[in-house]
């Protein structure tokens, strides 16, 4: 009971907790159209006539637009937007927009008579991140975008893919990756920086849904299918010029920060291809080794370690932090379990101690697995579960809260896992710190 006293008492705040899934920003959850969400947006180009100004007639912009892909607005796209291979289409977390102030400064008479540069106009156009508290994708703390997909009918020329997957962290250094059919061979590749082949390997069949994680850690990624490593390799810096591109583009996706795609992206391509869930989890940073009591408050050895941290506002996730009250925020951790207590069972806890000002008496709190805040009175024995008869894995993630705290004050969150077996207990020796002005 001591030391998880010595380990909480000096920090803490009231949570108010509900549920989420861990570090996670869910941007699509696969029901209803991708953009319900408000994090993924329908891009395409040539241009829907969606982005053009009402008053332009369509005959002055043809060769600029086109019509928007069979699945606009769905989960399910057919890329070819009725003539073949030409054009780009799919989701990102980017959005594009002519401004209002551009729309207001159009010469009408000078559009009517030919002598506008119309193509200015459309290209003029905002390409910005769609939501602020888009996740940032912090290489250097590491971050996973996973996805499912079925790719159900591809066609593309040589070094091309009919679906593609293109993820560019915070610096600019990202990956994308192609999916392609070639007769009876499914593939699933790597682009080069001048967009040929690189890494590649078969996979038995794009066309069924399947769970994807796309893993970005300092210069690397991996790419697992169905919890299986596929590909690896480094990051690149794409070189590439959207003016040169054809149909050119009015941005450049491969220098847009925290960007992802899912979609085709080449006028030597086309696909047809459903989206399933996608979500972006940040990792977050060690908290160092765990310490252990048995069932009578002994300490014990454990080579379990702990990470965990809050992000503020969609930032990369900290282990100390000062923040607003008003801020949004993300609080999640992952357990490294000890070799020794692999398959058990173990129930997993979340506690607490708040304290209104620096000087005043600490007062303690544990969730349930309703998210309840529940007093505890510190002893082991009245730890109440947050998960219950979990079968312990390698790496068990914790979700702990999301949302806005509801009082200032200074918090201490601590977290971990209790062996049914032994009643040992194991947590984090560093807990996640938060002062809440």
């Amino acid at each position: 009971m001591d030391n998880i006293k010595r380990n909480i008492i000096p920090f803490v705040v009231t949570l108010c907790i509900s549920p989420f899934t861990l570090a996670e920003t869910i941007l699509y959850d696969g029901t209803g159209s991708p953009k319900d969400l408000d994090w993924l947006k329908y891009v395409q180009v040539p241009l829907p006539e969606t982005i053009v100004p009402a008053f332009i007639p369509t005959t002055l912009v043809s060769s600029l637009i086109a019509p928007l892909a069979e699945g606009f607005g769905t989960a399910t796209l057919n890329t070819d937007l009725g003539s073949g291979n030409t054009g780009y289409v799919g989701y990102t977390n980017y959005t594009y927009e002519i401004s209002q102030d551009v729309i207001d400064s159009i010469d009408l008479a000078a559009v009517l008579s030919g002598n506008a540069d119309i193509e200015e106009i459309l290209f003029s156009g905002n390409f910005s991140i769609a939501n602020e508290s888009s996740p940032v994708l912090d290489r250097t703390t590491g971050f996973d975008v996973i996805f499912n997909v079925a790719v159900t009918n591809e066609t593309s020329s040589e070094n091309r893919a009919g679906f593609n997957v293109i993820l560019i962290s915070q610096d600019g250094q990202g990956i994308e990756l192609g999916f392609k059919q070639e007769g009876e061979v499914d593939r699933i590749f790597a682009q080069s920086e001048t967009f040929k082949e690189a890494e590649d390997t078969n996979v038995s069949d794009i066309t069924t849904a399947t769970d994807y994680v796309l893993t970005v850690k300092d210069d690397d990624y991996t790419f697992s299918a169905d919890g299986i490593e596929i590909l690896a390799g480094s990051l690149r810096s794409y070189q590439f010029d959207p003016e040169k591109s054809s149909p050119s583009l009015p941005f450049n996706p491969y220098t847009s920060p925290n960007f992802v795609f899912f979609g085709d992206n080449t006028d030597q391509a086309n696909a047809t291809f459903t989206l399933g869930t996608v979500t972006m989890r940040q990792h977050t940073p060690a908290l160092g080794t765990a310490q252990a009591t048995n069932a009578s408050g002994d300490f014990v050895e454990t080579t379990a370690s702990f990470n965990g941290g809050i992000s503020v506002k969609g930032a990369v996730p900290q282990t100390k932090v000062t923040q607003k009250l008003t801020d949004s925020v993300d609080v999640s951790g992952k357990i490294l379990i000890d070799e020794a207590d692999l398959e058990q069972e173990a129930d997993i806890f979340v506690y607490a101690a708040y304290k209104e000002t620096a000087d005043a008496e600490a007062v303690f709190y544990m969730l349930d697995e309703a998210h309840n805040i529940l007093l505890w009175d510190t002893k082991p024995e009245n730890l109440v579960s947050f998960q219950e008869k979990v079968t312990l894995p390698p790496e068990q993630y914790v979700s702990m809260y999301q949302g806005q705290f509801i009082l200032p004050g200074f918090l201490c969150i601590s977290f971990g896992y209790r062996l049914t077996e032994t009643g040992t207990l194991i947590s984090n020796n560093q807990c996640i710190e938060v002062e809440i002005q």
